[in-house]
């Protein structure tokens, strides 16, 4: 009965012993396991939590690095419709590049107003040059009065002609292209210049949209 009774006191000395072997240095408290004693220290102390955390973030970084770049798989926005497909772009970066488009339409309009007004200006000169000329007896030999050196089929009825069978609104390149295809004869490098000086000036035609035209 003794020795039953020793064995128990020697079993609950030796438990005591290992239930104190894991104590916390910050507050004094014993745990009986390294598990516990950690747990403790992360929730009470708030010591090797981030430490953890840290090596954590740092291995899901480099397994990323590893394979495909985050983000690359996701499908483009509708903001981006209409556009170059950039590939990984922010909607920041869309933005400003729409904004970019903008303002190039926006100073592509006052270009062509720019250039509009400069026709009239000149066309209006060349008018009273002509009128001055005839006015001092300088016209030319063999050319019927007010004739004005205008020739047969100039630009502005080939244009008038070309829009009023065309069944959509026309840019001045297509303009031009049918123009020559109508037969007007010319040695001009840049008629499509030619066509876009020439509209704003011509009766019967109307601006409709961005850079179009059609006839009345």
């Amino acid at each position: 009965m003794e020795t039953g009774d020793g064995a128990e006191r020697f079993l609950k000395q030796e438990i005591a012993i290992m239930a104190k072997s894991f104590k916390c240095n910050i507050c004094g408290k014993t745990f009986a396991m390294a598990m516990h004693l950690g747990r403790h220290r992360t929730a009470v102390h708030g010591v090797g939590g981030k430490k953890t955390k840290a090596k954590t973030a740092a291995a899901k970084t480099a397994k990323r690095k590893r394979g495909r770049p985050r983000g690359s798989g996701r499908k483009p926005s509708s903001v981006s419709v209409g556009l170059p497909a950039i590939s990984g772009a922010p909607t920041e970066v869309i933005r400003t590049l729409m904004n970019y488009q903008a303002q190039l339409q926006a100073d592509r309009d006052r270009v062509e107003a720019q250039l509009d007004a400069l026709s009239r200006a000149i066309e209006a000169m060349g008018a009273v040059s002509t009128a001055t000329r005839n006015s001092m007896g300088a016209r030319r030999r063999g050319r019927p009065v007010g004739s004005g050196g205008k020739r047969k089929g100039k630009l502005a009825d080939y244009i008038v002609k070309v829009l009023g069978q065309a069944k959509k609104p026309m840019k001045p390149r297509e303009i031009s292209a049918a123009v020559l295809k109508a037969g007007y004869p010319t040695k001009s490098k840049n008629l499509t210049r030619s066509v876009s000086n020439a509209l704003p000036t011509i009766k019967g035609i109307k601006k409709v949209g961005f850079g179009q035209y059609i006839a009345r």
